[in-house]
């Protein structure tokens, strides 16, 4: 069975990766190889669940390996899944696995193929392009606004008020276009140019781009849903590193700073749902996070070697979007010049008693409490905030950037399988 095999190796491929990378700072494991042979028992996820955001279940079904030191060679075989053991660790050492139950590892995929279904593979439906869609406009001149990719210019209006544009575009050139080919004698009012505003919003809120299920096989520039993920990932670690290389070079840079906190920022936002998205993958299909196991291990680590003691914060993909965000408002909404609350002594300031008021009516809302004179300004006064201040240390931006390429390998890694495991099925 071709799929078995391909995917076999892979998994293999990816088992001795993971165990050289464990052993680059597990000491145990290590010391425990000294004693060969041992089994190396690994979990079937390496963070910590949080069900805000992860709904699924982590699979029970774990990896077992044998690694036997023979004379200055080590042998790393893999001897099957077990779902006999209970795991809290990333990984568990034993001696022995004669009390555990397990399965081969060639019966164990077989099993997981069989029950795989379709719907992981629609993250390789290909994009076919924006759907054509009309919007009805309330307005004297334009009736409606289209979005037809046929079109063999960017804009036309047709004699009965219809606008049709190819591509998205911005309103303003939207706008443009409405003015430069509309017949002279048409004015556009105010009123005209809201309600063609208004017409296209919803249809920016209406638009739909069509894909479809690849025929026949399937490689990596294939124009699919994942491949664009996989682009817009691979391009945010681009931008980010070149980002931090400026920084790096002047540390005074503030422009630099702010575009390193951008690109965190909305990667921060945007590629940790994906991640959630991969362990979810993972738990209910074990056959995805085997494949891929090396670049799970790879991603955990780079969450963990950043500097979260000094930052006072736990190992958290939570907290990891906190501090990013935290930094990233400090930096960006802070155009008054204040760092801290300002305390202003007010004793030298003659500052009159208006009225107090007593006893208002239960749960009226009110203006309750003393009320001075110049009241209106020092209601404006203390409306003015500042942000949080939260400064980050260079160290963390610059480990920020194993996670941006752990993400991205990951992802790579996981579209690679789909395509193993698709192009297998249409052959076999």
């Amino acid at each position: 069975m071709p799929t078995v095999m391909n995917i076999e190796d892979k998994i293999r491929k990816a088992i001795k990766n993971t165990v050289s990378q464990m052993r680059q700072y597990k000491n145990d494991i290590n010391e425990a190889c000294e004693k060969s042979p041992i089994y190396l028992l690994i979990n079937g996820s390496f963070f910590y669940r949080n069900k805000k955001f992860v709904k699924t279940l982590q699979s029970p079904k774990r990896i077992i390996i044998k690694i036997n030191k023979n004379g200055t060679k080590e042998d790393i075989d893999i001897i099957g899944i077990t779902d006999d053991v209970v795991m809290n660790a990333h990984y568990k050492i034993e001696k022995s696995i004669d009390n555990i139950k397990y399965v081969d590892l060639n019966k164990a995929i077989e099993n997981e193929i069989k029950v795989m279904g379709d719907v992981i593979f629609l993250l390789l439906r290909e994009i076919i392009g924006l759907r054509s869609i009309s919007q009805d406009v309330s307005n004297h001149f334009i009736h409606s606004i289209s979005l037809d990719r046929s079109l063999d210019e960017e804009c036309k209006i047709s004699d009965d008020g219809i606008v049709c544009i190819k591509d998205i575009i911005t309103v303003e050139k939207l706008l443009g276009f409405i003015s430069e080919k509309k017949p002279d004698y048409i004015i556009l009012t105010e009123k005209d140019r809201q309600e063609i505003v208004r017409g296209y919003d919803q249809l920016l809120d209406n638009a739909i781009t069509d894909v479809k299920m690849p025929v026949g096989k399937v490689n990596s520039d294939n124009d699919t849903i994942f491949k664009k993920i996989n682009d817009s990932l691979n391009s945010q670690t681009d931008e980010y590193k070149n980002a931090l290389k400026v920084f790096q070079n002047d540390r005074r840079d503030n422009n630099a700073l702010n575009e390193v906190l951008r690109i965190a920022y909305n990667f921060s936002t945007d590629a940790l749902p994906l991640v959630f998205l991969f362990m979810s993958i993972s738990d209910v299909k074990p056959l995805m996070f085997w494949c891929t196991v090396d670049k799970q291990w790879a991603l955990y680590r780079s969450f963990s070697i950043l500097p979260w003691s000094l930052l006072g914060k736990k190992e958290d993909l939570e907290e990891y979007t906190s501090i990013i965000s935290e930094a990233r408002n400090s930096a960006f909404h802070h155009i008054l010049p204040f760092n801290t609350t300002i305390d202003v002594n007010l004793s030298d300031v003659e500052i009159k008693a208006e009225s107090i008021q007593l006893f208002h009516q239960y749960n009226k809302k009110g203006r309750s409490g003393l009320r001075v004179n110049d009241q209106e300004l020092i209601d404006v006064f203390s409306s003015f905030a500042r942000a949080k201040q939260r400064p980050v240390s260079f160290e963390f931006w610059q480990n920020n950037l194993n996670v941006f390429k752990a993400v991205s390998e990951l992802s790579n890694d996981i579209l690679d399988t789909l395509i193993i495991l698709w192009n297998s099925h249409q052959t076999s």
